[in-house]
């Protein structure tokens, strides 16, 4: 016995259902597409992924002083505002050097974990004595 005889159901919510698997298949074919492609062109996907980040930096450099002292910009004299507007601005490189500090960082702890336990695998492999001796 089918499904569609055990549990009748009415045909346009039939017609939805098969439309949505359709659909699903699709997505996931042109998903793993994606996925192949980024494989074959990482230095194309790191370029744009540079170029989407500049473009964050730009507009943030830009418009985050006015996001955070719009109404005390406004009020000022055009010369008071473009000091106020420099050392807004002087925030914000602050703060993008210090986010590029804290990833670095965190960078390095990783790489030097992977690091020590590739030494340590190998030493175990080779059946070396590990340094500082035990």
């Amino acid at each position: 016995m089918a499904l569609e005889e055990e549990f009748p159901i009415p045909a346009a919510e039939a017609a939805n259902l098969r439309w949505t698997a359709r659909l699903t298949a699709n997505v996931e074919r042109a998903g793993s597409r994606f996925v192949i492609w980024c494989r074959a062109h990482p230095r194309i996907l790191a370029a744009l992924g540079l170029t989407m980040l500049s473009g964050l930096f730009i507009v943030v450099y830009t418009w985050m002083p006015w996001w955070l002292d719009g109404s005390l910009l406004r009020q000022l004299a055009p010369k008071d505002r473009a000091s106020q507007l420099g050392s807004d601005r002087d925030e914000v490189l602050k703060i993008v050097a210090g986010v590029g500090g804290v990833v670095a960082l965190v960078y390095t702890a990783r790489r030097h974990t992977i690091d020590r336990r590739t030494l340590e695998s190998t030493q175990r492999a080779l059946n070396l004595d590990p340094p500082g001796g035990f």
